[in-house]
């Protein structure tokens, strides 16, 4: 994955995944390293998705991965802004 992070939003919080201290670097350049959040268990999720060259390969890049959601609040929202 590299320096990358994933940001997926579903509305009332936002998910961050990438390398560990990739998510927590860009956690604290927003400010929302103090906004309450949740570990993602990523490990188990790359263990479901399959077999195959290409799907083991994303299962291992999933695997390797970490991941925070975070809460959005009215503040943390303006922050990404």
């Amino acid at each position: 994955m590299g320096n990358e992070i994933q940001l997926v939003s579903d509305g009332d919080g936002l998910a961050v995944i990438g390398a560990a201290e990739d998510v927590d670097r860009f956690l604290a350049s927003q400010e929302l390293d103090q906004v309450p959040s949740k570990s993602l268990a990523l490990g188990r999720l790359g263990r479901v998705v399959g077999s195959g060259t290409t799907v083991a390969q994303a299962a291992a890049e999933i695997s390797a991965a970490s991941g925070r959601w975070v809460q959005l609040t009215e503040k943390s929202v303006q922050q990404l802004r």
